[in-house]
């Protein structure tokens, strides 16, 4: 049994046992995502925190001023009047039960607009990526067959433009 040491001095079987292998890589992969999606909406919850102000201020400010009684009523509908450490636990729950909130903007649940919008997102990311995979495999190809040729050093300025170009600006230019 041939066994590698990595630079953390742990044992990894690459040569006898591949399957373990990868199944020791995806669950870490798995575990840092979990880690990582975490992290984010700990970050997004105190970002929110932290911003001036209050949805009890922006209902107050929309109905033209509110009594101090219905401002504290708000605050115990919304659970703002909780310690911090509580109202992020119930941020979390409602994110892991699906409940994303209430948009006033639309007068809906906000998991219902990500329902509506999400046919048409896929249809977009589906077809973007089709032929991105077409198109780049061809180009790819045709810039493969001649490596120094003209086709080849076009396509690696595109690539390298395109990939250094921001994501806005770039989609504004397609537009």
């Amino acid at each position: 049994m041939a066994i590698l040491k990595t630079t953390r001095n742990q044992n990894v079987w690459r040569e006898d046992r591949p399957l373990l292998s990868f199944l020791i890589f995806a669950v870490q992969r798995l575990f840092n995502a979990i880690g990582l999606l975490l992290a984010v909406v700990v970050l997004n919850f105190l970002l929110i925190q932290m911003a001036p102000g209050s949805i009890v201020d922006t209902i107050a400010g929309e109905m033209g001023g509110i009594s101090q009684e219905l401002m504290d009523a708000i605050r115990a509908d919304y659970g703002l009047d909780k310690p911090l450490h509580e109202q992020l636990w119930m941020y979390i729950s409602n994110i892991l039960q699906g409940n994303l909130g209430f948009s006033y903007f639309y007068d809906v649940p906000v998991s219902e607009l990500i329902w509506e919008a999400l046919p048409q997102t896929l249809l977009l990311v589906i077809t973007s990526l089709s032929l991105a995979l077409v198109i780049g495999t061809i180009c790819g190809v045709i810039a493969a067959r001649r490596p120094n040729g003209t086709f080849s050093y076009f396509i690696t300025v595109l690539a390298l433009v395109g990939f250094s170009a921001p994501v806005f600006w770039t989609g504004f230019m397609l537009l």
